[in-house]
């Protein structure tokens, strides 16, 4: 029984850092909209930060969150953040999918 239990916490958890991690690309969408305003797309930003920052909590080797993390610290003018952040998202990726032969392009 408690497998079990186990179990479906393990599969909640996912689902709600795959849900995080949708609203954070919608958010991220919204950042590089031309069509808001700047104050607009930096709330949008960090609103996506916000949802990046759950789903890493929730998973913290989502290859998907640290690449995306990355791409708003490049927005964010944190290069060394980016670059840590991009770094992470590939050693994550490449730990999962390193059996699988075109999983480079996911990145």
């Amino acid at each position: 029984m408690q497998a079990k239990h186990h179990t479906q916490e393990f599969h909640t958890q996912q689902a709600q850092a795959a849900r995080l991690l949708l609203q954070a690309n919608l958010a991220y969408g919204e950042s590089n909209s031309g069509a808001l305003s700047h104050i607009q797309r930096l709330q949008a930003r960090q609103e996506c930060r916000g949802y990046l920052e759950e789903v890493i909590a929730l998973e913290p080797h989502s290859a998907s969150a640290l690449g995306l993390l990355g791409r708003v610290e490049m927005d964010d003018g944190q290069l060394e953040k980016a670059t840590s952040c991009s770094a992470q998202a590939w050693t994550c990726s490449l730990a999962k999918h390193s059996n699988t032969p075109t999983w480079a392009t996911g990145l």
